[in-house]
């Protein structure tokens, strides 16, 4: 694990990253909503960055503004939005990345897609090789309603913390139509199902790398 400071637009970013020297593809993962403890440490967060590098990718995890080291303050999705994709450009400039994938936890969901489509705006086409969306906060926050790239939605059925039924209305509704995973039992915060996640993830993925 190697620990790193990202340039941001409030400042420096705080950073792990879990590098494999042999390929140019990187994941980027998204932490929970940083008012409510949400960190780079979260189990899930945690869980999807084990499970990219097991499948062989270097992965870069990072505390949103005003997180632990991390520069700035809490800025509304907006600001958090430009965190990821200062890590992004960093990726590309100065890590050579040529494939992208992102993924995001709950608020990490919702900064995870829009920084997706933000980068397809600017490039004009989509950059990003698939994106994850773990218990999406749609209820709170103006997710995309278009997604750019191949895109896994996963849904806890027993969701506490955000409405499943939701996300779920959303995730179906979406254009072009979306991978959705639903988790019959799980709870937010995926209290254990992380194996499940991890291994019905895997499945996912392993069709895109």
């Amino acid at each position: 694990m190697e620990k790193l400071s990202i340039a941001g637009p409030a400042g420096p970013l705080e950073a792990q990253i879990q590098r494999n020297p042999n390929t140019q593809s990187w994941a980027v993962v998204c932490h929970p909503h940083p008012l409510f403890g949400g960190t780079m440490t979260n189990k899930v967060v945690t869980t999807l960055a084990k499970l990219y590098e097991s499948l062989g990718l270097n992965v870069v995890r990072f505390n949103f503004r005003g997180v632990g080291a991390s520069a700035g303050e809490y800025a509304h999705g907006t600001g958090e939005t430009l965190d990821a994709l200062a890590v992004v450009r960093h990726l590309q400039t100065q890590e050579g990345a040529n494939r992208l994938f992102i993924a995001g936890f709950s608020f990490g969901s919702y900064v995870a897609a829009q920084a997706t489509a933000d980068l397809a705006d600017q490039a004009g086409v989509c950059v990003v090789d698939h994106l994850a969306l773990i218990a999406p906060s749609v209820e709170n926050f103006c997710y995309p309603d278009v997604m750019p790239c191949a895109t896994t939605v996963v849904i806890a059925e027993e969701d506490e913390v955000v409405d499943a039924q939701a996300g779920l209305d959303w995730a179906h509704a979406l254009v072009p139509p979306v991978e959705i995973l639903e988790f019959e039992g799980a709870s937010h915060f995926f209290h254990g199902k992380l194996i499940e996640l991890r291994e019905r993830l895997r499945e996912t993925l392993e069709d895109h790398i």
